[in-house]
């Protein structure tokens, strides 16, 4: 293989290149993207509030009404206010629009038939296993459970995990 396709198959591609390679999942093309096709996850994202500025976004999925949203202990920086996104059904909905944690959250709300039906635990791993193809502009995509609380910064938690420094 050449060394150009060799860089990009793992490499940093940009928003273009990347869009470009899931068209082929939209349908009619010659790749099997299944798992790909839009959900409700997908309308939720388009309907919340800006979100390209979020280097780092940070995840939770609450659904069936079995956790509850904790608000995290660090301070949240300027530039991370709107990067904290839970994802909710409507039974965790009407628990948690005036929960403790919810001014760090912006709420999504499910809405329409979910990929697994009423499996929660299944529907949850949509945005843990795909954050690229919900928040394609974000450089890191933090996962945290529902019943954990984030006891630092994000970009600290990143520093953290990672040898180069952001």
């Amino acid at each position: 293989a050449s060394e150009a396709a060799a860089a990009s198959f793992a490499g940093h591609p940009t928003l273009e290149q990347r869009a470009a390679a899931l068209r082929g999942c939209e349908g009619g093309g010659e790749l099997a993207c299944g798992f790909l096709a839009p959900s409700a996850f997908d309308a939720a994202v388009a309907a919340a509030p800006p979100h390209a500025h979020c280097r780092v976004v940070v995840l939770t999925a609450i659904l069936g009404g079995s956790d509850r949203l904790m608000r995290p202990l660090a301070p949240i920086p300027r530039a991370q206010r709107g990067c904290f996104f839970a994802f909710v059904d409507a039974a965790a909905r009407r628990g948690h629009e005036q929960a403790a944690g919810g001014e760090a959250w912006t709420l999504l709300p499910l809405r329409g038939a979910l990929p697994f039906g009423a499996n929660a635990r299944r529907n949850s791993r949509i945005p843990k296993l795909l954050p690229h193809r919900l928040f394609p502009s974000a450089h890191f995509a933090m996962w945290l459970d529902g019943k954990l609380q984030l006891r630092i910064s994000p970009d600290e938690a990143v520093r953290r995990c990672l040898r180069r420094p952001l």
